[in-house]
């Protein structure tokens, strides 16, 4: 991990928030039969939302190529529903990992592992609405 943290102005939170709704959006139109796609979509949802989040509370967010680097931005910031955070950290470890199948292995994701990119891209999207919702970012 090379840890590479850029700094971005606060205000900059509602274009990764706008691109995060355009994947979770598209999520739906690809489910029914393309699994691969689907995985890809939920994880850059996610990653989209995480930079939202962290650009909101801490004016960074991660530069890497490792996807895992969000993780320890999302330590350092305070959290309204703590616990929310740690599911969402753990969520986005899976479904990281999900994402080495549907864009790299020599594999198509299954259905199974589809369903279960959806499911943990709507608990970390729901997370990152929670927690700007609570901190006024939204009228």
């Amino acid at each position: 991990m090379d840890g590479r943290v850029r700094n971005i102005p606060q205000e900059k939170w509602r274009s990764f928030w706008a691109r995060a709704e355009s994947f979770h959006e598209g999520l739906e139109s690809v489910r029914p039969s393309r699994d691969d796609a689907c995985v890809s979509m939920a994880v850059h949802c996610s990653i989209a939302a995480l930079d939202a989040l962290t650009v909101f509370f801490l004016k960074e967010r991660s530069a890497g190529q490792n996807h895992f680097e969000v993780v320890p931005l999302l330590k350092k910031m305070t959290a309204k529903d703590e616990s929310a955070k740690k599911q969402a950290e753990d969520s986005f470890r899976q479904l990281a990992n999900l994402k080495m199948v549907a864009e790299y292995d020599d594999r198509n994701a299954s259905k199974t592992e589809a369903d279960k990119a959806m499911a943990l891209c709507e608990k970390i999207y729901r997370f990152v609405e929670s927690e700007l919702k609570s901190a006024g970012a939204f009228p």
